[in-house]
């Protein structure tokens, strides 16, 4: 979900932004390696436009025709979540991936992976980016004007208490781990301390500190301490605002149980010569990594450190680019999009 541009392809949904006027629409541009073959742009078009038709319907929670037929419903909590927790103006209605397997390896349409987070974090003075308060996805509320809104969709989520219930516990799951302080606060230094020699370069050639450069809200922080500290004190305050505000009650089993536990976590990404992993079972499983045409491009060697994590080493042959992590065990298969560094 983008703005289309030059010889993209592309079609238009069939529904427009909610209270939307006649210029603003969702198109649904296609983004392969190669040009898509005629029947694959009629496939996917048909299964997108299956899923819209079926979350607007009337039936749109029946569990046999309703939205849950196309959709994984967990890939769109996390996009959600971090899309929130963000309050990423360009979210939602920007630079929205989605992807949909073979139907042999689950098949349903998945939102993501995530992309495109320069404007998040209270770094845009506009639409209310930097506001800790409300939704990023009531985004027309405050902007309706923008060329550019949102889908339907995440209205008509929202109304299925199945959908909240399980979006409240996929946050109380992540909220004191993933989500919690003390990891954001940490991730916040450990970046600060190895950023803290570019920055100095980064600044005596562009000295912007302190000064406004679009679209950067104010008041404007003078030195780096200040714009960490500044960071920090916004997403604690954004992370409240969540946790007293998220919808749903987390007291039964949901689609939230649906992400498996064995699900594995993959960092850092982008990676350069190592993937560290985490999951529940790592027993007899096998690593690879899959390019953009679904090719298996080489097989990790994997070395055990203990407490369900694993190290993987990359081949510095591996040329930079967009890849599937792949987990072949005991437990089936697992996947997750990873990116190789170029530098």
């Amino acid at each position: 979900i983008d703005r289309v541009q030059g010889m993209d392809t592309y079609w238009t949904s069939e529904f427009g932004p909610p209270n939307a006027n006649a210029d603003q629409t969702v198109a649904f541009i296609l983004d392969y390696p190669n040009e898509p073959l005629p029947q694959q742009t009629a496939y996917i078009e048909a299964y997108t436009d299956s899923f819209e038709y079926a979350l607007n319907g009337d039936d749109f929670l029946d569990t046999l025709v309703g939205y849950r037929n196309f959709l994984d419903v967990p890939s769109a909590i996390d996009f959600f979540l971090v899309h929130e927790f963000a309050r990423n103006v360009d979210g939602y209605r920007l630079s929205t991936f989605l992807h949909k397997d073979k139907d042999s390896n689950g098949g349903k349409l998945m939102i993501g992976p995530l992309w495109d987070f320069d404007l998040a974090f209270a770094n845009a003075d506009y639409c209310d980016g930097s506001t800790v308060e409300g939704w990023a996805w009531q985004i027309a509320d405050v902007c309706g004007g923008a060329s550019e809104l949102p889908p339907f969709w995440w209205d008509r989520f929202l109304e299925d208490p199945t959908f909240t219930d399980s979006l409240r516990c996929r946050w109380e799951a992540l909220r004191d781990n993933v989500f919690g302080i003390p990891r954001l606060d940490a991730w916040c230094d450990s970046m600060a301390s190895h950023l803290a020699v570019g920055q100095q370069h980064n600044f005596a050639l562009y000295p912007i500190l302190g000064s406004w450069v679009w679209p950067n809200p104010e008041p404007l922080p003078t030195t780096y301490a200040g714009e960490i500290t500044e960071l920090k004190d916004w997403m604690h305050a954004r992370w409240q605002w969540l946790d007293d505000n998220i919808p749903g009650l987390c007291s039964h089993v949901s689609v939230a149980d649906e992400r498996r536990s064995d699900q594995p976590l993959a960092y850092p990404n982008p990676f350069s010569d190592r993937i560290n992993v985490e999951m529940s079972a790592l027993d007899d499983t096998r690593w690879s990594l899959i390019d953009a045409l679904g090719r298996s491009v080489v097989v990790l060697p994997a070395t055990a450190s203990g407490q369900g994590r694993t190290v993987l080493r990359v081949p510095a042959t591996i040329p930079p680019g967009h890849y599937t992590l792949r987990a072949v065990g005991q437990n089936g298969v697992r996947s997750i999009p990873v990116v190789k560094s170029g530098l």
